[in-house]
């Protein structure tokens, strides 16, 4: 019972201590992520935390990770740091909400982010310190004894003493310092991470944080961060060379890598391939069995641009067109239903669907339009309301199937995309077009309420808690800007949309290919918390290659 007195008192003490001193400062509220409960874990931070130009020191404030003890010292000691031109302090009270204290580290919980069974608050920390250049990891612990204990790379730093303070180096592989350096390697940002233990006083603290923020020298997080490339062109060219230059198996993931190849050949770009290898790629796939699953019918997107690529080749390019019109014929010969409407099949009921069934329809229709033949313009309309009667929600996002009525990021970039293409491609005056649009507009207009203060859009959309995930980013606003060149959206309502969107994008790529926060491959799932376990890949990734292709190649454009 009194174990329980004390945690009370101290989430009472949190509680309180916020909602007084943050509901008008610079601090704002931000979920870093979410336990196992389903509880998100606050963090507090000013714009300055979140702006990419900023250059002064970023140093993150944690409690909670050894005691209930540190996280009201943290929110006292949010009330006295302040921020300045040459820092931004950022606070977590309690990584662990759920209990008193931390959990020990595992090996498993330094990759597989953020589906540790164990451990997930520990995969969100490193996660979310990293994504946003975390200068330094600062860990509070209530000891009687004062100390401070650092990894390797805050030693190399800093050196062997901090404010009078030796410092000790850690040793044990799965101590907190150590644990959140290893886990951070995977992620591809390396952090300096600090544990301070001493009796809390406030004072004595800020002292030490003053020392960190007076470095000159660069931390392993900025260092490792300007490796990347802030520019859009030479970005892709590091895409180029590692994504879209096979094929094995027709699907959308490799069709949309090697339909930016053809987009920069036609630009003269020498990094992509030339048209000999491109067409040596697509080749076999012309004579093969018709698609099986939807991932395979959009998978013959590609030929849409090899059947629009100069110089011409006339055979070449006539087999692209009959290939694409028998997959679309599918829609005739192996048509499904829901409510009335026609689709495509393979759809699953999954909002993959709209994107999966509708363009290679879409595409079919600007073949044959010469011809005034209305099939597959009536078909992709079909298809479309079909998609939205059975998933799109009263608010305008896209669950993922009628099983469950979670947001999924990458759900809702397929439904968004699926439908900008469709109506880049169609003719305004088909019937059902204006339909079709406004569900559109209505789902964009309810993501654009969701995407975060770097750009990004999250693993569940309407779940800031969950991590921001890298493909959705890339998909939303390929829509988004696909809608603009269109005219079926106004530039000036959503040109910062795409401006975040595209520092959100860039920022987590690495010359090597490496790409961060990708959600592996998710069927049909059955609660939010299965979203929530998707694993968030770090590393090479042909989807994420493929989808900051498509986005970055159309804003070259």
């Amino acid at each position: 019972m009194q174990h329980f007195f004390r945690l009370a008192v101290s989430v009472t003490l949190v509680i309180a201590i916020f909602s007084e001193i943050h509901a008008a400062g610079p601090l704002k509220k931000t979920p870093i992520g979410v336990t196992r409960s389903g509880r998100p874990i606050i963090g507090w931070a000013n714009d300055d935390y979140f702006d990419l130009d900023f250059q002064g020191q970023r140093i993150l404030v944690v409690g909670g990770v050894y005691d209930a003890a540190s996280a009201v010292q943290v929110n006292q000691l949010s009330r006295n740091i302040q921020s300045t031109a040459h820092r931004s302090v950022a606070f977590v009270p309690d990584l662990y909400p759920d209990s008193e204290q931390g959990r020990a580290i595992n090996e498993t919980d330094l990759s597989n982010f953020y589906n540790s069974k164990n451990n997930p608050e520990f995969q969100y920390l490193i996660g979310w310190a990293a994504y946003h250049i975390s200068d330094c990891v600062v860990l509070l612990r209530l000891s009687d004894d004062e100390s401070v204990i650092a990894n390797h790379a805050f030693v190399k730093r800093f050196g062997h003493t901090l404010h009078t303070t030796d410092i000790q180096v850690s040793t044990e592989s799965l101590q907190y310092c150590n644990a959140i350096a290893q886990a951070s390697e995977k992620y591809g940002i390396g952090l300096d991470v600090m544990q301070l233990s001493s009796k809390l006083s406030t004072n004595r603290i800020q002292m030490w944080i003053d020392s960190i923020s007076q470095s000159t020298t660069k931390s392993s997080a900025r260092l490792d961060f300007q490796k990347r490339s802030f520019d859009v062109g030479s970005v892709i060219d590091q895409l180029l060379v590692v994504y879209g230059r096979s094929m094995k198996n027709i699907s959308y993931i490799p069709s949309l890598a090697i339909m930016a190849q053809y987009q920069h050949r036609q630009l003269g770009n020498e990094n992509s391939l030339t048209h000999a290898e491109l067409k040596k790629l697509l080749e076999p796939h012309l004579r093969r069995p018709l698609p099986k699953n939807g991932s395979a019918v959009a998978g013959h997107l590609a030929l849409s641009a090899a059947m629009n690529a100069t110089p011409l080749d006339r055979e070449f390019q006539r087999d692209c067109k009959k290939r694409i019109l028998d997959v679309a014929n599918l829609f005739f010969t192996e048509q499904s239903q829901y409510r009335g409407h026609a689709m495509m099949p393979f759809h699953s009921e999954m909002s993959d669907a709209v994107f999966m069934g509708g363009p290679i329809l879409a595409i079919a229709d600007s073949i044959t339009r010469e011809f005034e033949d209305p099939r597959y313009a009536k078909a992709t309309i079909s298809h479309l309301q079909a998609c939205a009667l059975m998933n799109q929600l009263d608010n305008g996002l896209y669950q993922h199937s009628p099983l469950d009525p979670t947001a999924w990021g990458r759900g809702n970039g397929f439904a968004a995309l699926g439908a900008s293409i469709c109506l880049s491609l169609l003719s305004p005056e088909i019937e059902g077009y204006e339909q079709v649009k406004q569900k559109f507009i209505k789902q964009i207009n309810e993501l654009v309420k969701h995407q975060d203060a770097t750009g990004s859009w999250h693993q569940v959309v309407d779940h800031p808690e969950s991590y921001p995930e890298f493909t959705s980013t890339c998909m939303i606003a390929s829509a988004i800007l696909l809608g603009i060149k269109k005219g079926v959206l106004p530039h000036d309502d959503y040109q910062s949309v795409i401006d975040g969107a595209k520092q959100a994008t860039i920022r987590r790529i690495a010359p090597s290919g490496f790409i961060n926060d990708v959600c592996t491959g998710t069927g049909k799932q059955k609660n939010l918390r299965a979203y929530l376990d998707r694993e968030a890949i770090q590393g090479r990734n042909d989807r994420a290659g493929a989808m900051a292709l498509l986005f970055l190649t159309l804003l070259q454009q």
